[in-house]
C-alpha cells in the first residue's frame, strides 16, 4: 500500500507524463532530486508494473473498440484471452460475469469473427461499444 505523500505527488506527476526528467520531476513534486530519485528507485521496486504507453487507437486503422463482458464455460477461456493479439486488457470479474476484455478491430467484420472464436468458450457474451474515451489510466490515490 502506498502512503508516503512524497510516494504519491511522485507517482501523480509521473502519471500526467512518464517521460519527465529528474529535475523537472524535482520541481513538479518540490522535492529535491535526491530525494525523487531515492523515491523514483522504490516505486519502480515496489508498484510499477511495466513501463508502457498509451494509444490513440481512433488515430490509426482499429476503428472499432468495445468491451466484451463473457459468462465462462470452463478454464481455457483465460488462455485463448491471454495470447489474442486483438485484446488491450482483460480481467477476471465477480458476479454475473467472469471475464471483462477490452478489445480493438479494424472493422465490424473482424470483430464478428472473434467472437465466432470465442463462442465455443462461452455460455454468454455482451458487447458494447466504446463510443468516447472519457478518461484513460489517470487514477492515483488522493
Amino acid at each position: 500500500m502506498i502512503k508516503e505523500n512524497n510516494t504519491l505527488g511522485i507517482i501523480r506527476a509521473l502519471r500526467k507524463d512518464a517521460r519527465m526528467n529528474m529535475v523537472d520531476l524535482a520541481k513538479a513534486t518540490n522535492l529535491s532530486r535526491a530525494v525523487v530519485f531515492r523515491r523514483l528507485k522504490y516505486i519502480e521496486n515496489n508498484f510499477v508494473k511495466k513501463y508502457t504507453s498509451l494509444v490513440d487507437f481512433s488515430k490509426t486503422e482499429y476503428k472499432v473498440r468495445a468491451v466484451i463482458y463473457i459468462s465462462s464455460n470452463g478454464k481455457r477461456l483465460a488462455a485463448f484471452l491471454k495470447k489474442n493479439p486483438h485484446i488491450n486488457s482483460a480481467f477476471s470479474l465477480s458476479g454475473r460475469f467472469d471475464f471483462m476484455i477490452e478489445v480493438f478491430f479494424r472493422n465490424l467484420s473482424d470483430l464478428a469473427s472473434f467472437e465466432d472464436r470465442l463462442h465455443p468458450y462461452c455460455t454468454c457474451t455482451r458487447t458494447h461499444f466504446i463510443v468516447e474515451e472519457i478518461k484513460m489510466e489517470d487514477a492515483c490515490a488522493a
